[in-house]
């Protein structure tokens, strides 16, 4: 069976993956497919520094505000819709190119991990976050006293993964089954963007700036009064800070700080998922002189890969 095309780019918020997709698809006749848990989301766009329609220059973008902030969303929902999209670029001979910065889809999708069809359980979800909330609960002993091999697997500091795992045992009454993989029939060539961690905090700074300068504070007002301020989407960064500084809690100027603060421990966290030691992934490291000719050096490296042949 022939194997799907598939071109990955990788890295931290604020490297420039869109620019350099969107300019790769213009040379290669693609489409872009997004790997961003946020911009999944319709209406947040500032927050989520969604693409203008300048930005994307006629280049069909999918996975981008496909769900309300409200609605439920899971990692099972995204590959799912991904792999459509994938096959579906392929079948009308354009070359898919994911991208973001969203770690868990682009392996779980690369390398075929099978999640638990589990869905969310808002109610479950909240008595546990009240929990944590009044203190004295400890969720990853909980965990690991349902659950120890999930509990072993998952850091007692990923809240998020934990209250997953609790809600697959509470809905099931097993424990979390190991996950199977089957590994898609893509022949993927991963760009990795990798910029100074100087650099690359100056560059989400100046993003954050920007967006409260360009009315993040208007838009966070118009969904809140839609959907109300506890909605799924919300929990995105810049979105939370923005609900406290309408709620009172904070100034615009702390949110904007504290943005910046959240961002950072962002990148930190993605560079975690995209590893400078991957053999996967071809870096390039990335700098405000040679970020003009980056499409080149990417098309270079593509052209020269096994991917080559299938893309010119």
């Amino acid at each position: 069976m022939t194997k799907t095309p598939l071109i990955v780019i990788v890295g931290p918020t604020a490297s420039g993956k869109t620019t350099l997709a969107v300019e790769l698809c213009e040379t290669l006749g693609g489409e872009v497919v997004s790997a961003d848990s946020a911009q999944v989301r319709q209406g947040m766009k500032i927050g989520t520094a969604l693409p203008s329609i300048d930005e994307k220059r006629d280049i069909p973008h999918h996975l981008i505000e496909v769900v309300s902030p409200d609605q439920e969303w899971t990692l099972v929902d995204w590959i799912s819709q991904a792999t459509t999209r994938i096959e579906d670029i392929w079948a009308r001979r354009k070359i898919p190119i994911l991208v973001g910065g969203t770690g868990q889809y682009v392996w779980s999708l690369l390398e075929g991990r099978q999640s638990p069809r589990v869905p969310p359980d808002k109610i479950y979800r909240e008595q546990l976050q009240s929990l944590v909330t009044r203190g004295g609960v400890d969720l990853h002993q909980m965990l690991k006293d349902r659950d120890p091999k999930s509990a072993e697997r998952i850091h007692p500091n990923n809240h998020s993964r934990i209250i997953r795992a609790l809600e697959i045992v509470e809905s099931t009454g097993l424990p979390v089954p190991p996950k199977a993989t089957i590994k898609p029939n893509y022949q993927e060539f991963i760009i990795g963007l990798q910029w100074s961690r100087e650099d690359i905090y100056r560059r989400a700074d100046i993003r954050v700036d920007y967006m409260f300068a360009n009315g993040l504070m208007s838009e966070v007002k118009l969904l809140v009064e839609q959907f109300g301020g506890s909605a799924d989407g919300f929990r995105a960064i810049g979105y939370r800070e923005a609900i406290a500084v309408l709620s009172g809690e904070i100034t615009e100027s702390q949110a904007i700080d504290a943005v910046k603060t959240s961002t950072h421990r962002l990148i930190r966290s993605q560079a975690g998922w995209f590893r400078a030691n991957d053999p996967r992934i071809h870096w390039i490291d990335v700098t405000d002189d040679n970020q003009s000719s980056l499409s080149s050096t990417c098309l270079d490296l593509i052209y020269k890969s096994e991917l080559g042949e299938t893309v010119t």
